[in-house]
C-alpha cells in the first residue's frame, strides 16, 4: 500500500494531490499560488542579468589581456584591500603589477554612467540620480580632482560608496584611467586597448 503524488505545474501555481495506491482514496490535495510575472518585471530582470553578463565578460577580457601583457600570470590573482588608495597612488606613481591589475579590474567593474539621465518629475530615483551626477560633476571640476580622490575622502569620513550618490560620468572615469596608465610602463597601443576594454 503506497501513495501516489500528482503534480500540476502551472505558470503561477503548483497543484498537488496525494492518493492511496490501492483504493485511489484522496489523502490530501491543494495548490500553491505564486505572484504572476509581469512584462515589466521580466524586462527588468533580463536587463539586470544582461548587465551582469556584460560586466563579467568585460572583466574576463581585461584579465586575459593583462595575462597577455605579462602583468599577471593567472586570472585568479590576489585581490588587494584598499583599492581606492591604490588608484590615488597610481595618479602620481608607478604601480606594481599586482596593484595595477587590482586597480584596472576595479575600474572595469565601476565605469560610470555613459548616458544623460532624464529628470522626470514623477520618478524619484531618476531625480536623485540626476542630482547626484550633477553634484559630483561640479565637485570634480571645482576641486580639480579625480573620482578616486573624492571616493577615498568619502571612505575616510566613514561614508559608503555603494549608494545612489556615487554616480559619475564614464568620461570622468576615463580621465582617471588615462592618468593612471600614463604613469605605467606600457606600450601606447596596450594602454588604448585597456581603455577600450574597460
Amino acid at each position: 500500500m503506497g501513495l501516489i503524488l500528482g503534480l500540476d505545474l502551472g505558470v503561477s501555481s503548483v497543484g498537488f494531490g496525494i492518493i492511496q495506491e490501492d483504493s485511489y482514496e484522496i489523502i490530501d490535495y491543494g495548490v500553491r499560488l505564486f505572484e504572476e510575472g509581469t512584462a515589466e518585471k521580466n524586462l527588468k530582470r533580463r536587463t539586470m542579468r544582461g548587465a551582469r553578463r556584460l560586466k563579467r565578460n568585460r572583466i574576463n577580457a581585461l584579465k586575459y589581456f593583462l595575462i597577455e601583457l605579462g602583468i599577471i600570470e593567472s586570472k585568479d590573482f590576489q585581490v588587494l584591500n584598499h583599492v581606492y588608495e591604490l588608484r590615488v597612488k597610481g595618479l602620481t606613481s608607478k604601480l606594481s603589477s599586482l596593484e595595477l591589475a587590482n586597480v584596472l579590474v576595479n575600474l572595469a567593474k565601476h565605469r560610470g554612467v555613459s548616458f544623460d539621465i532624464i529628470c522626470d518629475d514623477q520618478d524619484k530615483d531618476a531625480q536623485t540620480s540626476y542630482q547626484a551626477l550633477t553634484d559630483n560633476t561640479k565637485l570634480l571640476r571645482n576641486k580639480n580632482k579625480y573620482i578616486c580622490e573624492l571616493q577615498l575622502e568619502k571612505l575616510e569620513r566613514g561614508e559608503k560608496l555603494r549608494s545612489i550618490d556615487n554616480l559619475y560620468h564614464t568620461k570622468d572615469y576615463e580621465n582617471e584611467i588615462r592618468k593612471i596608465l600614463s604613469n605605467q610602463d606600457l606600450r601606447e597601443d596596450a594602454k588604448e586597448k585597456i581603455i577600450n576594454i574597460i
